[in-house]
């Protein structure tokens, strides 16, 4: 496999270097041109980069965190099977946490934060490029929990968003066309400061996110059915 077909850097304004290693390789372990058991060498990613080994060594510890890699001693990095366990309890405990979060935070959103929340959907509508648009969904996802006082439940679910959760726009079709439909709602939602809404329309938006990302990968093969 030649690795310049899925490493690229373009449109990565927003992003450090190791985390846009870890991101094309990321979405190459979801397209599946990184299969589990492939082994990814550091060396010939910063080679065919032109960077150095420290950034790509960033990025796949990064990646081993989120389980998606294994780093084993004398073979290096190597890509893990997804189960689809793993994806389920990512998107059951984002819906559980999140609703706490965002029902905290909703009554003391003031005026600038709902114009900014307004603000990114719209950008995100405008948005063509996958990176560009997911930098700009987590930050409507954070500026709608941005008053919640729990730091250790905050520090949870920024766990929970490394990995599977913001990359789907990458490799879903349609993916960012039903996003932002669902963000326009919330937005409607919050204008009218129907907080009950609000709630439901996390849920339904996190969990359709979860069956489309599913889908995806059962019918590509990407996941294990087992664990």
């Amino acid at each position: 496999m030649k690795l310049k077909n899925f490493l690229t850097f373009e449109h990565s304004y927003a992003y450090s270097l190791p985390e846009q290693v870890a991101n094309a390789i990321r979405v190459a372990i979801f397209k599946g041109d990184l299969k589990p058991g492939d082994r990814i060498v550091q060396d010939e990613i910063a080679n065919s980069l032109s960077i150095s080994r420290m950034p790509v060594r960033e990025a796949l510890q990064k990646l081993n965190a989120e389980g998606l890699i294994e780093i084993k001693p004398n073979r290096g990095a190597v890509v893990k099977q997804i189960s689809l366990s793993d994806i389920t309890d990512t998107y059951q405990l984002r819906v559980i946490l999140e609703k706490v979060a965002v029902k905290e935070s909703l009554p003391k959103l003031t005026a600038m934060d709902k114009i900014e929340i307004e603000s990114l959907v719209k950008k995100m509508e405008l948005a063509d490029d996958p990176e560009d648009y997911t930098f700009l969904n987590k930050q409507f996802h954070q500026n709608l929990m941005k008053h919640c006082s729990n730091q250790k439940m905050m520090k949870i679910i920024e766990g929970l968003w490394a990995g599977f959760s913001p990359y789907t726009p990458y490799i879903i079709d349609e993916q960012m066309s039903n996003s932002n439909n669902d963000h326009t709602k919330i937005v409607i939602a919050l204008k009218e400061d129907n907080f009950e809404e609000i709630h439901a329309l996390i849920e339904t938006h996190i969990l359709s996110t979860e069956k489309s990302l599913m889908k995806y990968l059962r019918d590509n093969e990407i996941v294990s059915v087992d664990n």
